[in-house]
């Protein structure tokens, strides 16, 4: 008797993810168009999501979003583009309490915003986070805290960010406690291999604090100047 061998072959049905993009339309601290709004969407939809902005405002305080309350926190990996603003520069959130953005979700990414007047600027525990990038830093001052906050997370890159000065080059009144400070995480870039990568860290209380931290790498920031490396403008330590 010949034995034969018989193979079932189940059909498997694999469905990915799907990313969208949520565009921000206004100003308004909620509801259709708003930043809060895109940032619930993307939180309930599976997938590298992308918030864009498209506010069509010319003068700063039409495009700078006052927070009356925290935004959500980020729990799908996000990259929110503040440089995809057409009119104007990238522009400003404000709001008198903990951060303007919080990041929880792994591959998150925040480009082209100025924050001022947080605890915290931006907060990130998940990992394989980018916190600006050539050409599309954040500008983040007046935070109780820290401008960046890095915890109990790993592989965060930190390029082209101004951190405690605006783009004059002035330290602001009501300066940042920490400029940045990272804190029982490790495998943390800040800066890069080229000045154009660099980060402009001044004007703090700590330019960079370091609480058991490892592997963390700094190249090519200026710390304690102004954006061309010409004018001090120092950190306390």
């Amino acid at each position: 008797m010949k034995f034969r061998l018989i193979v079932s072959l189940t059909l498997l049905t694999i469905q990915f993810a799907k990313a969208d993009t949520f565009t921000v339309t206004n100003n308004l601290d909620d509801g259709a168009g708003s930043l809060r709004e895109a940032i619930t969407l993307s939180n309930s939809n599976a997938g590298h999501d992308k918030i864009n902005f498209n506010i069509p405002a010319s003068d700063v305080a039409s495009r700078t979003i006052n927070l009356l309350s925290e935004l959500p926190e980020i729990i799908e990996p996000t990259i929110i583009d503040g440089t995809t603003q057409p009119i104007g520069n990238a522009f400003g959130i404000s709001y008198a309490r903990n951060h303007a953005f919080s990041i929880a979700a792994d591959s998150s990414e925040i480009y082209g915003f100025f924050i001022s007047n947080f605890k915290a600027g931006i907060t990130v525990t998940g990992a394989y986070a980018k916190i600006g990038a050539i050409q599309k830093g954040n500008v983040i001052y007046q935070c109780g805290i820290a401008g960046i906050s890095i915890q109990f997370t790993d592989h965060a890159a930190l390029q082209g960010n101004l951190i405690g000065v605006d783009t004059t080059g002035n330290v602001v009144a009501g300066a940042t406690q920490n400029g940045i400070q990272i804190i029982n995480s490790y495998l943390v870039s800040i800066g890069g291999k080229t000045l154009l990568a660099n980060n402009i860290i001044s004007g703090n209380n700590y330019g960079i604090q370091l609480q058991n931290a490892t592997f963390v790498d700094v190249n090519s920031n200026y710390i304690g100047t102004n954006p061309p490396g010409l004018i001090a403008a120092p950190n306390q330590y």
